[in-house]
């Protein structure tokens, strides 16, 4: 979208603040819906396993972590499940998989349960929603993967003022959201 608009002399400008936030004073407050684990009886695939090939994909590519920001790519890494969004299985979250296998997953706290917790192990780390933009920023010299087509601009903008080189390729858990394995 950057490209396009500089081909016609416009430019993509970042407010401070969410103009519709001062007029939507009927906002509904955020979900405190809790998160549920999908088990492997359901899924085929552990979440392990998942990060897992993940890293591996980072590796061919030389890359040192992938963002994970379409809601529905988030669940399927992580083997959850949430109500944060009418009809949609999914919890407004964010994630970082790492080139270790490790993950960053940016979530509303009281969102996790003690089941969910130790669903996700040691390997990932839980962070507030809010903590996720500062993260960005604090990826100097990290190469990152982000998906042009499922980030909005102000990913981009937090990795670029960090310091990140930022490799735009398709999400890595597409294509294997899409291949159906037996129990699926």
């Amino acid at each position: 979208a950057t490209k396009a608009l500089k081909s016609v002399g416009a430019q993509l400008i970042a407010v401070g603040e969410n103009p519709i936030d001062k007029i939507w004073s009927d906002r509904p407050a955020p979900s405190d819906a809790k998160l549920i684990v999908l088990g492997d009886e359901y899924t085929g695939q552990g979440s392990a396993e998942k990060r897992a090939a993940v890293a591996d994909w980072l590796s061919e590519k030389g890359l040192d972590g992938a963002i994970l920001s379409a809601l529905d790519s988030v669940a399927w890494a992580f083997n959850i499940r949430g109500d944060d969004v009418s009809r949609t299985p999914v919890a407004l979250s964010f994630a970082v998989i790492n080139g270790d296998g490790t993950a960053d997953f940016y979530v509303e706290p009281d969102k996790l349960t003690d089941e969910v917790r130790a669903h996700l192990g040691n390997a990932v780390r839980l962070h507030p929603r809010s903590a996720f933009a500062p993260a960005l920023e604090g990826m100097k010299g990290k190469k990152i993967a982000v998906d042009p087509e499922r980030a909005v601009a102000a990913i981009f903008d937090k990795l670029a003022s960090g310091g990140a080189e930022i490799v735009p390729l398709r999400d890595p858990t597409v294509i294997p959201r899409a291949q159906k394995n037996t129990v699926e």
